[in-house]
């Protein structure tokens, strides 16, 4: 993905394969092969919608939020590496990401939505820090999964309400 140099509005700075809203630092669409640069603050609403290919993805931690359904039917995504640096995953972001197996949250993370994880039927160990505030449903249909609190925290019961 480029986009012109003219473009008043979206770049596609240093290679990434992506498209960038300029004035908020802002991933807005993402492809198989996108790289987010060190200047990227957030993953917006549906920037991967569906996007089959992506195999692999790491978010830098100049990142403080992925928005909702960032990552949504990703079907191929098996490595999700997060820095730290994210505080916020939003609404179904990484929803019916079928491939999924292992996700490591750090500790930076204060939020995860409604169905951030709903639907990932092969991911069978979540890693979660102590202060975090789980929505309730944020992690269901992932059968035989292991869940792992890096410290007890009040905040994680409404985790424990999934199917």
């Amino acid at each position: 993905l480029v986009v012109d140099s003219n473009n008043p509005k979206y770049d596609s700075r240093d290679n990434c394969n992506a498209i960038i809203e300029t004035a908020s630092n802002k991933l807005v669409v993402g492809c198989n092969n996108t790289m987010i640069p060190k200047d990227v603050t957030s993953i917006g609403k549906e920037a991967f919608y569906g996007c089959r290919g992506l195999k692999a993805i790491t978010i830098p931690s100049n990142v403080k939020s992925i928005e909702e359904r960032a990552f949504y039917c990703c079907g191929s995504l098996t490595s999700l590496t997060f820095a730290n640096g994210v505080e916020r995953i939003g609404q179904s972001a990484f929803e019916k990401c079928i491939n999924l197996t292992s996700i490591i949250i750090p500790d930076s993370v204060t939020r995860i939505d409604n169905w951030a994880f709903n639907y990932c039927p092969k991911l069978n160990y979540l890693e979660l820090p102590k202060d975090l505030q789980v929505s309730t449903g944020s992690i269901i249909n992932c059968y035989n999964i292991k869940i792992v609190l890096r410290e007890d925290s009040k905040k994680h019961r409404g985790l424990f309400k999934w199917k």
